[in-house]
């Protein structure tokens, strides 16, 4: 059975998980052919006045964050390029936690 692709788009959420922890991004870039994608780290700071571990968080675009670009596999995931460590690093389209995304538009 055939993995579908879902469609990355410019200034959506995603979420980078390492199987321990997830941090949010935002997608930047995505080429022509969907084969790379480029997203930037996002600022994450727990909603105000929720209990102590809700998994709730305001997210905010970060002009700082890091930068890191993906590459779709045959298995139709994308996985970091190039990956510097033994940690194995993949994106999700969107948000895996109950999260707060504001824009500064």
């Amino acid at each position: 059975m055939e993995a579908t692709l879902i469609k990355p788009t410019v200034g959506e959420g995603a979420s980078i998980g390492n199987r321990v922890d997830c941090n949010p991004y935002t997608i930047i870039e995505v080429s022509s052919d969907l084969k790379t994608v480029t997203v930037q780290e996002d600022s994450a700071t727990p909603k105000p006045n929720s209990p102590a571990y809700s998994n709730e968080w305001i997210i905010e675009r970060n002009p700082q964050g890091q930068v890191q670009v993906f590459t779709l596999r045959k298995n139709g995931q994308y996985f970091v390029r190039a990956r510097q460590s033994r940690v194995v690093k993949h994106f999700h389209l969107g948000c895996v936690a109950s999260i707060t995304h504001t824009s500064s538009n």
